[in-house]
Parts: C-alpha cells; structure tokens; sequence
C-alpha cells in the first residue's frame, strides 16, 4: 500500500480522501467517482462486495469508467 501512495504523489496523479458518509453509501460513492472522472481506487474487499451488490444503473453508467 505504501508504494502505491507514493507512486501516486511522484506521478502527479491526483489522490481524492472519500468522506465517510460517502464511502459507505453505493450510491453516493458512484456519483462522487463520476463527479471527480476518478478513474481508479483501492477498496477494500467488504467495500468493494457492497459495491458490487449495488443495484439500478450504478454500475452500467456511473462506473463505467473505473479500471
């Protein structure tokens, strides 16, 4: 985990702290990534499943742009 933050610090890459209230939220999280065109991010696996279990078009459109 260290050496991605400071590869990401010497890239010039921006590095986004996501507010709690908006971390656990699926939906707000979508649209906070959205928002900030980010593009990548590390969950954490219990994140990352809650995310994943999200339902509508969270995750047809809103990240569709996530690697």
């Amino acid at each position: 985990m260290k050496g991605v933050l400071i590869i990401v610090v010497f890239t010039g890459v921006p590095l986004y702290v996501i507010p709690d209230d908006i971390i656990y939220d699926p939906q707000l999280l979508a649209e906070y990534l959205q928002e900030h065109q980010i593009t990548r991010m590390l969950f954490t696996p219990s994140l990352l499943e809650a995310l994943l279990k999200a339902e509508g078009e969270l995750l047809t459109k809103k990240l569709k742009k996530m690697k």
